[in-house]
């Protein structure tokens, strides 16, 4: 994990800046965020075939954690450059369901040990790997029930941001012969949890200036912002029962028709 920190950070930074640069409607934002989607895709290979060929089915946890991020995390990709296929729901589905099983495995495993040393440590662990859970839950909800989906992503930013007060908070405790925070703790953990969360708080932060008003939304000159809005009208109107569901696929293929029209006459 820690042979790959410098990696993570730049990728991170790329992808902050194709987040700017699409809130500044430069269509190659989003171009960059998809190539960092796979790019952490890459990261994630890369790391798996070494666990695999190195640790074997001894690290199957780790290996479980490395195939839901690579599902997760080349999907994404996808979406970014508006690929779809057939399954791709059921996969990402898929791939989060594992992050939560083994983050719901790690957060028991680590919570029973430090609990009986220190609960001011087991407690603010117990937040973080708990808030990591029902952020996975708000990704691959929102697909199927964008409205019920939102709940899971406000009390897991919630439980991030008592994670962080609570471990600075804290004096450092003595725990297997060395001084330690909740914090410190999580970083010398052995999975990518520390990774999810920085991308986690990361898009907390943007989706709230976002609805405050204080950031632009991402820009992209594929299709219009209208089309964006009606491909969740169909799952919340399914959530409130309403029988008037917006087929968007065909509003996509008809715009595409239109544009292709359009440009056939300009080019005569």
């Amino acid at each position: 994990m820690k042979r790959y920190i410098i990696y993570y950070y730049i990728l991170i930074v790329f992808l902050v800046m194709g987040a700017f640069a699409s809130m500044a409607q430069n269509n190659y934002g989003l171009t960059i965020m998809g190539f960092v989607a796979f790019s952490f895709t890459l990261l994630f290979s890369i790391q798996l075939i070494y666990v695999i060929r190195n640790k074997g089915k001894s690290e199957w946890p780790d290996i479980i954690e490395l195939l839901g991020l690579i599902l997760l995390s080349s999907i994404l990709g996808f979406r970014a450059f508006y690929i779809w296929f057939d399954f791709v729901a059921p996969l990402f589905f898929g791939g989060g369901l594992l992050l939560i099983f083994i983050y719901l495995r790690k957060m028991t495993l680590l919570f029973k040990e430090l609990g009986n040393k220190n609960r001011s440590i087991g407690l603010p662990v117990l937040a973080f790997y708990l808030s990591l859970v029902l952020f996975i839950l708000f990704m691959v909800a929102f697909p199927f029930a964008p409205v019920s989906a939102q709940s899971f992503g406000i009390f897991g930013f919630i439980l991030m941001l008592a994670f962080l007060v609570i471990s600075y908070l804290n004096k450092p405790t003595i725990i297997n012969g060395e001084k330690t925070t909740g914090f410190l703790y999580i970083l010398k953990a052995k999975d990518r949890s520390i990774i999810l969360a920085s991308l986690f708080i990361l898009f907390a932060l943007f989706i709230g200036l976002n609805n405050l008003g204080l950031l632009p939304s991402l820009y992209s000159d594929k299709y219009p912002k209208a089309y964006f809005e009606l491909i969740n009208q169909p799952d919340s109107a399914a959530e409130q029962g309403s029988p008037n569901r917006v087929n968007h696929e065909e509003f996509r293929e008809t715009l595409e028709r239109f544009l292709y029209n359009a440009e056939k006459r300009n080019s005569l």
